[in-house]
């Protein structure tokens, strides 16, 4: 196998909540992309006909391959 381009990832994890990460996992990935989707709340009721989309929520993700 010939030599491929790609990144070096180490995935860390803060188990307590008080901001000290422990590595859990270390991986070679050549794609990594990162999504965010708002949750869309609009209904007949909204105002004006507008779309609505309900504020601090959405769904995130990462895809690595």
């Amino acid at each position: 196998m010939g030599a491929q381009n790609g990144k070096d990832l180490l995935i860390k994890v803060d188990m307590t909540g008080g901001g000290l990460f422990e590595t859990i996992a270390g991986l070679r990935a050549t794609r990594v992309s990162f999504n965010a989707e708002s949750v869309d709340v609009t209904s007949l009721e909204s105002q004006g006909g507008w779309r609505e989309l309900l504020g601090g929520a959405g769904v995130k993700s990462a895809a690595i391959s």
